[in-house]
């Protein structure tokens, strides 16, 4: 789960939201139609978020991001329909029950 809050942090922060709570579908639906209306700037709001984050950390962020960007984030911003960007949300970055091992 911390996984798919880095990402919605960092979804917030591409259109200068404050949205940090684990919220269900809708808002991440609203999240979604939002950023496609606004189209943010994503790589001047990613450089603007990773300078709140530790430096340690950056290196790995921005390698992640270069991975993401021509994937999901390009499916959040495009004409993907919002079910099929929530399900490769929940399936590829939140994980899913039987990813879970409660052994």
């Amino acid at each position: 789960m911390q996984c798919c809050y880095l990402h919605c942090s960092y979804l917030c922060n591409i259109g200068g939201w404050s949205y940090r709570r684990a919220h269900g579908t809708e808002g991440i639906e609203n999240l979604i139609n939002r950023a496609r209306k606004s189209q943010p700037d994503v790589e001047a709001n990613w450089n603007e978020f990773l300078k709140k984050i530790t430096p340690k950390f950056q290196p790995l962020l921005r390698e992640r991001m270069d991975d993401l960007r021509g994937t999901i984030v390009k499916k959040i911003l495009g004409k993907t329909r919002i079910k099929t960007v929530l399900t490769e949300l929940q399936d590829q970055y939140a994980g899913s029950e039987q990813d879970i091992d409660y052994s």
